[in-house]
């Protein structure tokens, strides 16, 4: 896949953010409050044929503690909402039909 611009900032959307913890949230102690989330209400894409496949070679393969652990680094690791993927680019937590 060949870059559509030589300008990383502008083809992946990163700026620089302030290193200081003040100058991001200004004195509060979040940005947004946060809340809860559900394991039942975060997609796993098992409905996704290479998703299914790997997921039964893991269970086949893997221990079973190293399976469990793996589906809660998934769990733990998913943003509640979707991440501000350029719209040009595969969001990966997204179905096909939810891309931009």
């Amino acid at each position: 896949m060949s870059p559509t611009t030589n300008d990383p900032v502008a083809e992946h959307g990163w700026t620089a953010v302030p290193l200081d913890a003040e100058a991001i949230f200004k004195g509060k102690p979040y940005l947004h409050k946060p809340t809860p989330v559900l394991v039942k209400d975060i997609h796993f894409p098992s409905d996704d044929p290479l998703v299914a496949k790997a997921q039964q070679y893991a269970k086949e393969q893997l221990p079973q503690q190293t399976y469990n652990h793996s589906m809660r680094i998934f769990y733990w690791g998913t943003p509640p909402s979707p991440l501000p993927f350029h719209p040009n680019q595969h969001n990966p937590l997204t179905k096909p039909s939810q891309q931009r």
